[in-house]
């Protein structure tokens, strides 16, 4: 039963990758505009992560419903707060994104808000 513990937060943690991707793929759509219509190697690359972006959270969803079949709901949607303690940690590592003291608070009353419900 640990392994779906511990299956829960890989989950959380690639929910967290998904949204720094869709970060940097909104940024490279930003960047090209409309020219990346007539920009082939530039649209292929954007095309490229919209598609590993979508196959991510594909794969996400059929961890995530093994979770769901084996633990309760109430309990492993604890496991869903994590993703806001991964996507600031993730977006310092991969982006420069500061990290603020609230975030460091937040995430310390999220720990301690989901450790009650976990099995002893």
């Amino acid at each position: 039963m640990t392994h779906v513990y511990v299956l829960a937060v890989v989950v959380q943690a690639l929910l967290a990758v998904g949204q720094v991707l869709l970060k940097v793929l909104a940024g490279r759509m930003q960047a090209a505009g409309w020219s990346v219509l007539n920009d082939f190697h530039s649209l292929l690359g954007i095309l490229a992560l919209a598609v590993a972006c979508g196959a991510l959270y594909a794969c996400v969803m059929g961890l995530w419903i093994y979770v769901l079949q084996n633990l309760p709901v109430s309990r492993a949607f604890l496991f869903v707060s994590l993703t806001f303690i991964f996507v600031p940690l993730f977006a310092y590592q991969f982006l420069g994104e500061p990290i603020t003291i609230g975030t460091v608070l937040g995430s310390t009353l999220i720990i301690l808000g989901i450790t009650p419900g976990l099995p002893i």
